[in-house]
């Protein structure tokens, strides 16, 4: 369900909990034991890494992975992927390229 919905900005927790036929808290802990991260986490986590394949491939800009990955704009996908990656997505591309 996630990667479906992954484009989409409005996909929440919630809406991930719905689509598994669960409820929050239920949902909550059943990815708490599987994956030792929260639900938003994990979330996040998933996109980073699916954002990390798409800036190494370099077929598609920053701009398009971010809302290929449901951003609201460049900037805050910029600002999300440094925090979790400790890195800015152009100086990532720099270090896969060489």
């Amino acid at each position: 369900m996630l990667e479906q919905n992954l484009a989409e900005e409005s996909y929440t927790v919630d809406a991930l909990s719905e689509d598994m036929g669960m409820s929050r808290t239920a949902f909550y802990n059943k990815m708490k034991k599987m994956t030792g991260q929260a639900p938003a986490d994990y979330m996040l986590t998933f996109k980073m890494e699916r954002a990390k394949r798409l800036l190494a491939s370099q077929d598609y800009s920053i701009g398009e992975i971010a809302t290929m990955l449901g951003f609201c704009d460049s900037r805050y996908f910029a600002k999300r992927f440094k925090e979790a990656c400790g890195i800015c997505p152009s100086k990532y591309i720099e270090t896969i390229i060489g």
